[in-house]
């Protein structure tokens, strides 16, 4: 009994050797129970009409029993993913879909070659096989085959997580009941009255603003941004919640990218434990590969929220505690209460 546990240990060692030869030993983890893991640093998987997208940190899971045998197929997962590949829910074409912690991706094998290679595993230890097995995942990764059918499209990535909007540029009236008002920015008032930035008349008891609606976003827009740098926030923060926008003037509008798909939320998504590859955790990373329009680097508080401050402070103007006149805009000891 013994000497059969040592060449069945033998057969699953022997399958190791064979796939550290071909990817080479930093890229290859043998786990526990015949779990065997390879790891792609960077793919560039490519379609029949020479259409392509990069991928990377792709581990892929093969399972080997102590026979040497395939058990199964194989799954994926990333351990990192641009923005429109979290909002396509894109692992690789021919995955099922990003997984949850420590889980991995189904994937379809359509009519390829890498599916009657791992037909004779499955009931064969044969390690030239083993090394053909190797050379086909070494390909298959790269491929998304029309052919086969795949579950995600790689040219629908880059297009699946924004669209192009026109923002009007103008002040609105505001249903203060259906706006949510950003936690982060409860702070930001008080300072931003204090910058007396703002330009506002009276008309008998009453205050409003002096200003067209660009001039009072683009103050608003810049008081917000020494905000972030005097306190020392992350004005990904800003951006990733969409209190900024990035976009463009054009005609009093706004050209910027909205959001119209959210499959896996990308910010839930960051962090989360991949897998394990050679006793160290790997985590979700995300880069934000979205392009500024026509490499614009122009910045305003999404206008809504705008008019929405507007609205908030005009509140305290008027029905507030603040005493304001023409030389001042705070109180006599210089603070703002909001």
């Amino acid at each position: 009994m013994e000497t059969e546990a040592l060449i069945e240990t033998n057969a699953r060692q022997e399958v190791y050797e064979v796939f550290k030869e071909y990817f080479g030993e930093d890229r290859v983890d043998l786990q526990s129970e015949g779990v065997l893991i390879v790891y792609f640093p960077t793919v560039t998987v490519t379609n029949e009409k020479n259409e392509s997208i990069v991928i990377t940190d792709l581990y892929v899971r093969v399972k080997i029993s102590s026979e040497g045998l395939i058990d199964g197929t194989f799954g994926m997962t990333r351990g990192s993913y641009t923005v429109s590949q979290v909002y396509y829910n894109y692992i690789h074409s021919h995955a099922l879909g990003i997984p949850e912690a420590n889980e991995w991706s189904k994937v379809c094998l359509g009519r390829g070659p890498i599916i009657h290679t791992i037909s004779i595993l499955s009931t064969e230890c044969d390690l030239e096989r083993w090394e053909l097995f190797c050379f086909e995942l070494d390909k298959y990764v790269t491929v998304e085959s029309e052919i086969g059918i795949p579950y995600h499209h790689l040219r629908e990535v880059s297009k699946s997580a924004f669209k192009e909007v026109s923002l009007d540029l103008k002040y609105t009236s505001v249903r203060a009941s259906y706006i949510e008002f950003p936690i982060v920015l409860g702070p930001f008032l008080p300072y931003l009255i204090n910058k007396d930035v703002l330009k506002f008349t009276q008309n008998g008891n009453h205050w409003y603003i002096a200003q067209s609606f660009t001039e009072y976003i683009s103050a608003l827009t810049e008081a917000l941004k020494e905000y972030i740098i005097e306190t020392n926030l992350d004005p990904q923060m800003f951006l990733g919640t969409e209190i900024l926008k990035k976009g463009l003037y054009k005609n009093d509008k706004f050209i910027t990218k909205k959001s119209i798909r959210k499959s896996v939320n990308a910010y839930g998504l960051e962090g989360r434990i991949a897998c394990t590859f050679k006793g160290n955790i790997i985590r979700v990373s995300i880069t934000n590969d979205i392009v500024d329009i026509d490499d614009s680097r122009d910045l305003i508080v999404e206008p809504e929220l705008a008019n929405f401050i507007l609205y908030k402070i005009l509140n305290v103007l008027n029905y507030g505690s603040i005493k304001r006149n023409e030389d001042s805009s705070a109180e006599e000891d210089g603070t703002v209460i909001i």
